[in-house]
C-alpha cells in the first residue's frame, strides 16, 4: 500500500470513528512515517524511532487494532493478541493463507472489499479500533 493510502486510511479512521491513530517505524523510516502523517492531514501521531521493541509490543497490546503490511509490527500485534488487518502483496509466496488461517481470520481479496467492510458499521468479524482521541 502506498504511503499516501496509509495516511488516507488513518484520516478516515480518525474522522469517521473519532479514534487516535499512531504510526510507528524505526528512526530510519521517520521520513516515510511523516509522509503518512502528512497524508492524514497531520492528524495521526508519529512515534518513528521512539520505541524499543518491548515498548512497541506494549503499545500494540493496548491497541484494539493493528493495520500493517507484512512487517514485524503486524506479527508482534498477532503475538500480543491484538486483532490485525494485514496487507499483503499478491505474490503467492507471501499469501497469508499459505500458513493456514485461524478461525478469527477474515480475508479480503482487494482493498475495495476491505473498504466495503469498514464502511459497514455492523460488519461482523472486522475489528474496530477503540483508542479514543
Amino acid at each position: 500500500m502506498a504511503l499516501e493510502n496509509f495516511g488516507l486510511l488513518a484520516r478516515r479512521i480518525i474522522e469517521r470513528m473519532n479514534l487516535a491513530v499512531v504510526v510507528t517505524g524505526t528512526g530510519g523510516e521517520a521520513v516515510r512515517v511523516e509522509e503518512v502523517v502528512r497524508a492524514s492531514s497531520g492528524r495521526a501521531v508519529s512515534l518513528a524511532g521512539q520505541l524499543s521493541v518491548k515498548e512497541l509490543a506494549a503499545l500494540l497490546q493496548k491497541a484494539s487494532l493493528v493495520v500493517a503490511n507484512s512487517t514485524g509490527p503486524l506479527h508482534v500485534g498477532v503475538a500480543v493478541g491484538t486483532p490485525v488487518v494485514g496487507l499483503f502483496p499478491r505474490i503467492p509466496v507471501m499469501d497469508p493463507a499459505a500458513g493456514g488461517r485461524s478461525p478469527t481470520t477474515r480475508a479480503f481479496s482487494s482493498l475495495k472489499d476491505l473498504r466495503s467492510a469498514m464502511n459497514a458499521a455492523e460488519s461482523p468479524g472486522l475489528p474496530v479500533p477503540v483508542w479514543r482521541a
